[in-house]
């Protein structure tokens, strides 16, 4: 073999390992390429089933977690003071991560509803045959109130919740339309009387949460109060004598509403 073929057989071969270690570098380009496409469907399909999860109520369990630490933290510090960085602290987490499961804090809140609510009405049952729809009304604004009041400023938390996600309120709702109106009442009357109880509920348990304890009213001056507002005082002390608990006063102004 002359010098030329020789030159010739050594630059084919080199060009022949070339190829080949080409060919070796595109594979291996397309094997990492696949993995990161798999590893994108995979995070993809994950946070579309969070997504749909959420749209039909439902949480997973790193999820349930994070509402039951939310309420937890809620009982100790209520709702002014709750924040994300406590609640990821609470679970040893990063702050960065909760938004990984809930995208801000106000759709947290909402779940936190849910769950205060859920609580609340696992026993409830509809109306039934032989019942007034006065009666069954009454006893599910009072499960509601029970529900709010299990949680400082559980009110405020309620008052403020997606009914998408705050299903419970969604149920309890159709079953109050459902309850009237197979007792004779028009579906406009009927969800006229059920809005009007749960709102007047709700804002009660706010007020009630949120008024006044006996140690701030010890340090108000209340006798001049009174006397600028003796109708008040008069009030006052007729509801004082009678010793009629808010719980009393609640069902006293639930009554006129529901009659």
């Amino acid at each position: 073999m002359n010098h030329h073929a020789k030159h010739m057989e050594q630059m084919s071969q080199r060009l022949q390992e070339r190829n080949a270690h080409i060919e070796q570098r595109m594979v291996q380009q397309q094997e990492r390429l696949r993995s990161r496409l798999a590893q994108q469907q995979e995070r993809l399909s994950k946070q579309l089933a969070n997504v749909e999860a959420q749209l039909n109520g439902q949480l997973n369990t790193k999820q349930e977690k994070i509402v039951g630490a939310a309420l937890e933290l809620l009982r100790e510090v209520g709702l002014n003071n709750l924040t994300l960085r406590d609640i990821a602290k609470r679970l040893n987490i990063q702050a960065p991560a909760l938004y990984w499961h809930f995208k801000s804090k106000e759709v947290l809140i909402d779940y936190m509803a849910e769950a205060i609510l859920h609580q609340g009405f696992a026993d409830a049952q509809p109306r039934q045959n032989g019942e007034s729809w006065q009666n069954w009304l009454t006893k599910q604004m009072g499960t509601l109130r029970q529900a709010m009041l299990a949680y400082p400023d559980g009110a405020r938390v309620v008052a403020g919740a997606h009914p998408t996600i705050a299903t419970t309120m969604s149920v309890t709702f159709e079953q109050a339309l459902q309850s009237l109106t197979t007792d004779g009442l028009s579906l406009e009357d009927a969800a006229v009387i059920a809005l009007t109880a749960t709102n007047y509920t709700v804002g009660y348990v706010i007020e009630e949460q949120s008024s006044p304890s006996p140690e701030e009213l010890a340090h108000i001056e209340l006798d001049s109060f009174f006397a600028r507002y003796p109708l008040t005082a008069k009030l006052l002390d007729e509801v004082f004598t009678r010793k009629t608990s808010r719980k009393d006063n609640f069902s006293a102004g639930l009554a006129r509403i529901i009659q």
